[in-house]
């Protein structure tokens, strides 16, 4: 048995399915797309959103077959996905790429007081305030008082 190569499957999967191949080295993924479904979420799944389109998002995958993982990509980007087909080696040089320039692109949109706001927002010392004072405003009673509140009920 011979080895088949990985872009006839994907350019007989594409006919067979009437879903295009792209070429991913080829096209810039727009910012607008790229918020719509997080950098971890499009790696952990290895879909990169393209563009907006047609009333839903164009994603580029290795396989539009898996129903699982469009049906997650699809509940997180909130609409309807539009499948591509590329290598999943160009959607993970992409995702690189893309999402890199993405996170660039917004720390430089920050102002200073943005970002002072980001690093304090740690909301932990106040969670473990509260309990802190939640724990010590319980106090038992003596035993003397607990045995004459008892005996007055």
């Amino acid at each position: 048995m011979g080895v088949v190569d990985i872009e006839v499957v994907h350019n007989v999967m594409a006919k067979k399915l009437g879903i295009p191949v792209v070429n991913l080295s080829k096209m810039q993924p727009s910012t607008e797309a790229l918020k719509r479904i997080p950098a971890a979420i499009a790696s952990r799944y290895q879909v990169l959103p393209l563009t907006r389109a047609e009333g839903g998002l164009v994603v580029a995958v290795n396989d539009p077959t898996n129903m699982e993982r469009m049906d997650e990509v699809r509940f997180v980007a909130g609409g309807k996905l539009i499948p591509v087909i590329a290598t999943a080696q160009e959607i993970r040089q992409a995702l690189a790429l893309a999402y890199g320039a993405l996170a660039e692109a917004e720390a430089a949109t920050r102002t200073p007081e943005e970002q002072i706001d980001i690093v304090r927002a740690d909301p932990a010392p106040h969670v473990r305030a509260r309990h802190r004072t939640r724990v010590t405003s319980r106090r038992r009673l003596p035993p003397t008082a607990r045995s004459s509140s008892s005996s007055t009920r």
